[in-house]
């Protein structure tokens, strides 16, 4: 899972819905993605 890079934020992602999940991972992606 991408947010394994960010400490702390898949811990945060456990506590969303799994839309938000969902959005959150397609961000996060996209940035790793422009790297």
């Amino acid at each position: 899972m991408a947010s394994d890079n960010y400490p702390g934020i898949s811990s945060w992602m456990m506590a969303q819905s799994s839309e938000e999940t969902e959005h959150a991972e397609k961000l996060i992606k996209f940035v790793e993605d422009r790297r």
